[in-house]
């Protein structure tokens, strides 16, 4: 018995949906992890090295964090 295409392309669109939601969330923890650490004294340097990415771009991240609050 096979599976209508129909069925599948909804499965497919409900996993894009879920990758979306997910990667939403991890957006959101980054920037909270980061502004706690911060809050604890953690330079943006180590921050940044943590996360793999440039101490600009968490500069950037917390920066417009801040102007969306």
């Amino acid at each position: 018995m096979s599976v209508p295409e129909t069925d599948r392309s909804e499965f497919a669109r409900d996993l894009l949906q879920l990758a979306a939601e997910s990667y939403e969330q991890a957006q959101r923890n980054r920037v909270n992890f980061a502004k706690a650490a911060r809050r604890h004294g953690i330079t943006f340097r180590d921050i940044a090295d943590a996360y793999g990415v440039t101490e600009g771009a968490i500069r950037k991240m917390l920066r417009r964090a801040e102007d969306n609050s």
